[in-house]
C-alpha cells in the first residue's frame, strides 16, 4: 500500500519482491563481517546493490555476445552497457531499484533473437552470423525466452511494450528480405 499515489486515499501496490530479497541478502552478507543492525546493513549495502548487478550482468552478457559473435561484439556490448546513459542509469549507485534488471532482460531478449539468427539458418557456406545449426538457434531462443520471463516477472508492462517492438522489428526485417 502507498499513500503517495491517488491522494488522499492511496492505492494497493502489487510488486515483485525479488529485489527486496536481494537487498536483504546483501545486508545479511554484510552482517557476517560487520556487527551492525540489519536495517543499517541493508541500507549500507543498498548503495552497492546496483553496481554489483551491473558488473555481473556486464560479464555475463558481454561474454555471451563475444562467444556467439566474436570478441569485437563482446567489447562493443560491454561498452554499450557502460556508456549508454539510458541503460546505465538503471544501475546508479545508491539508487536501489529494479529498472536496470529490466533493461538487462530486454537486452538479453534482443541478444537471444540475434543469437538465433532471427529465424534464419546458415546454408552451410559459412553464412556468419547466422546460426550454424538448429541447436545453436534453439540456444538463442532459450536465452531470449528466459530473459523475457525474468523481465515479465519484474515488470510486465515494460516487457510487453519491448516484446511488441521486437516482434514488429522481426516482421519488418522478414518482409524486407
Amino acid at each position: 500500500r502507498t499513500d503517495f499515489d491517488n491522494a488522499p486515499h492511496g492505492r494497493e501496490v502489487h510488486w515483485n519482491s525479488a529485489f527486496a530479497w536481494y537487498l536483504r541478502g546483501l545486508g545479511a552478507l554484510r552482517r557476517l563481517f560487520v556487527n551492525e543492525p540489519r536495517r543499517v546493513a541493508i541500507a549500507r549495502m543498498s548503495i552497492w546493490a546496483n553496481p554489483i548487478l551491473l558488473v555481473v550482468f556486464l560479464v555475463l552478457i558481454a561474454r555471451a555476445a563475444a562467444r556467439r559473435f566474436g570478441i569485437p561484439a563482446g567489447i562493443a556490448t560491454a561498452l554499450g552497457m557502460i556508456f549508454a546513459a539510458s541503460f546505465y542509469e538503471g544501475f546508479y549507485p545508491a539508487y536501489p531499484d529494479h529498472h536496470g534488471i529490466i533493461s538487462t532482460a530486454l537486452l538479453g531478449c534482443i541478444l537471444g533473437v540475434l543469437w538465433a539468427g532471427n529465424g534464419w539458418m546458415a546454408d552451410g557456406t559459412g553464412s556468419w552470423p547466422l546460426p550454424s545449426g538448429l541447436r545453436e538457434a534453439r540456444r538463442g531462443i532459450w536465452i531470449s525466452a528466459l530473459c523475457g520471463a525474468a523481465g515479465f516477472w519484474l515488470s510486465a508492462l515494460s516487457m510487453a511494450l519491448a516484446m511488441i517492438g521486437i516482434g514488429l522489428g522481426i516482421c519488418a526485417v522478414a518482409m524486407s528480405g
